[in-house]
């Protein structure tokens, strides 16, 4: 058989129970594999199609390379021609990491930590106030707006070294230029200008001196004088200058406050500082942004006391605390009795009957206990079942200790991030904010369904003037369409920072969907294993849609399907069958829906047509009791907000 270009042209494939057929698949098509089940469709599509496109695409590599790869066995087919590499989109999550979420498998949160630090503005979690980069330029412009034709005096926050005399103070100040301080009454918020020489007695009872840099009037001819002392205050003062306004008294000019400015990412009233934004400390994946708590998980494990004291209507002499009934740990339960009795407390009433503090007494142990030497140690200082299970901590080396501390941990959210995953630092960063709305940070746009973050992102655009060549623009672009893909497969319920191995079969088939379109590849050959399961008929056309985006992105699709709606919007169909197993396995049909529809030989198209239907089933009687319902309450899950129903039986 002469290869003609344009197509991927197989002979003789009899992998599994195919019946060693020729086939010719149209390149740059949507192409639907459909048949009986077990008739073969994924010996064809992905033991045959896949399994060859992927080891042809690894042989590519060197030796060494193709080491760190999962080699496919060859297919059994005679000769394949006209392979593109191969990618296989199935109904698996094989993802078992809890760092995988859906903004990191679409790409999305990539975008994002390279977004953010472009559109988010700092505050100040002190002040709640917006932290800028004070530009010199920046600044004159503003007092060229708002302070124009006044007397500013410029100064900068020196700290005093302790350890320095005083002398040696005024010598390294005079001897860099700088001969004038603000003495600064803290209670009014004014000060004189003095003289630093005249002065020692004032310097030292100060903790911090107010340097005068330069005093000056707000008028155009100023303004190189006023950039160069505005850098040179910025460099002596840490980032961090104070402009004062002249205001003249009849005894001494004063200096009243005006405002503070900050460079390096410093807040200007507090002096809060923040590490530069950077899109590493965006990224819970990396050791700048994730929390040092939890190590970017959003959760840590602990020791739940409700599992160890699962009955609290049982007495602590009836075996309350379980690990103590019996075992390795049965000792503990007689320094318990010793302990109760020496500190008067009821060993017969219920656990939840004694008092709080005699609970937490049992629990928490006594407040001094290993904070000393030996009369902080038991039988001096009661341990509590926290210090049993700290003491069990030390010996986690032993596998049977692993295993007993196992039963009663739990995971809960990390109490220093809240479950946000990122440090304080990177949380500070709001973008979005408007009056009345404070903004949000990248991890409340990651908590935002998709639905959600496809509305705030495409505010973006209106919100920011991006030039069409702007980097800022391209990375916006992609998150958005990106979040337009997945709302499109039917997914715009999930959460961003939904867990991946939280997600069912057909959930991870679509998000893997999404992530190759938002890759925007050519030439290759995408196979996908029944894309439309559990889909509504709405999302099933917008699927159909999003496939055939793939397709004319100068791709090949081939889909394993028994959805009609997918059939006949495909460009060519190959029908296995006639039935499963060693009776399947071989080309019934292959061209268009309308010419399926009229084929005596595939079964599908005679139940399609309507020239076969499947026979009613007789009605099951309504007569005698029927079981009652299965009932749920109270479920609360992914999707599930305090849900109520009931199963019928």
């Amino acid at each position: 058989m002469r290869w003609q270009e344009g197509y991927i042209e197989l002979e003789g494939v009899s992998q599994n129970n195919l019946k060693g057929f020729d086939l010719k698949i149209p390149k740059n098509k949507l192409v639907v594999v459909t048949g009986m089940s077990g008739s073969g469709k994924s010996s064809l599509a992905f033991d045959t199609l896949f399994a060859e496109g992927q080891r042809r695409y690894v042989e590519t590599f060197t030796p060494y390379a193709r080491q760190f790869f999962d080699r496919m066995d060859k297919p059994k087919v005679g000769r394949i021609r006209g392979i593109p590499p191969s990618i296989a989109i199935e109904q698996r999550n094989s993802v078992k990491s809890t760092r995988s979420t859906v903004g990191t498998m679409t790409e999305i949160a990539d975008y994002l930590k390279v977004l953010w630090p472009q559109i988010a503005e700092l505050i100040c979690p002190a002040c709640d106030e917006p932290v800028r980069d004070d530009h010199p330029g920046r600044i004159w412009d503003e007092l060229l707006r708002t302070a124009k034709d006044k007397e500013l005096l410029l100064a900068f926050e020196l700290p005093k070294p302790s350890q320095i005399p005083v002398e040696e103070i005024i010598q390294n100040l005079n001897r860099q230029g700088f001969h004038r301080f603000l003495n600064l009454d803290r209670q009014r918020q004014c000060g004189s200008v003095e003289r630093i020489q005249d002065n020692p007695t004032i310097l030292t009872e100060l903790e911090k001196l107010m340097i005068v840099q330069d005093r000056l009037k707000i008028e155009p001819a100023h303004r190189n004088r006023f950039l160069e002392s505005c850098g040179q205050a910025f460099h002596y003062g840490k980032g961090r200058i104070v402009l004062y306004e002249r205001i003249k008294n009849a005894e001494k000019d004063e200096y009243h406050g005006h405002k503070a400015y900050s460079r390096n990412q410093t807040c200007g009233t507090c002096g809060f500082q923040s590490p530069p934004a950077r899109p590493s400390l965006f990224n819970f994946n990396h050791p700048s942004g994730a929390c040092p708590e939890c190590n970017g998980f959003g959760r840590v494990i602990r020791i739940d006391y409700r599992l160890a004291i699962p009955d609290p209507g049982l007495s602590l002499k009836d075996g309350a605390v379980k690990p103590w009934r019996s075992g390795m740990s049965a000792d503990c339960q007689k320094d318990l009795e010793r302990f109760c009795k020496r500190s008067g407390i009821d060993m017969s009433l219920p656990f939840r009957a004694l008092p709080q503090h005699q609970r937490e007494l049992v629990i928490e142990g006594e407040p001094g206990y290993g904070k000393g030497g030996k009369q902080s140690q038991w039988p001096h200082c009661w341990y509590g079942i926290k210090g049993y299970f700290d003491w069990l901590e030390t010996k986690s080396y032993k596998m049977h200790v692993r295993v007993l501390l196992s039963k009663y941990r739990v995971y809960i959210p990390c109490g220093a991030c809240q479950g946000k995953r990122l440090k304080p630092e990177a949380l500070n960063f709001l973008a979005g904010g408007m009056p009345g709305h404070r903004g949000l940070d990248i991890s409340e746009f990651l908590c935002l369904t998709v639905n959600q973050a496809l509305d705030e992102a495409s505010k973006w655009f209106d919100r920011y003037d991006w030039d069409s060549t702007n980097p800022v623009r391209l990375a916006a672009e992609e998150v958005h369409r990106r979040l337009f893909y997945l709302n499109q497969v039917g997914l715009g319920y999930l959460q961003l920072n939904r867990p991946t191995r939280t997600l069912s079969g057909g959930e991870t088939e679509r998000v893997s969907l999404t992530t190759c379109l938002g890759s925007r590849l050519v030439n290759t050959l995408f196979i996908l294993d029944e894309p439309s399961v559990g889909l509504h008929p709405r999302d099933t056309a917008r699927l159909i849609q999003i496939l055939k985006d793939l397709r004319d992105q100068g791709n090949s699709v081939i889909v394993v399907e028994h959805e009609a709606m997918v059939m006949e919007a495909a460009d060519e169909i190959i029908d296995i069958g006639p039935r499963n197993g060693s009776l399947g396995g071989n080309i019934q049909f292959q061209g268009n829906y309308q010419d399926l529809l009229k084929s005596e030989h595939s079964l599908t198209g005679q139940y399609l047509s309507g020239r076969k239907t499947f026979p009613r089933k007789a009605q099951r009687s309504e007569s005698g009791s029927q079981p009652p319902p299965i009932a749920a309450h109270g479920g609360i899950g992914a999707q599930f907000k305090e849900s109520h129903c009931g199963v019928p039986t």
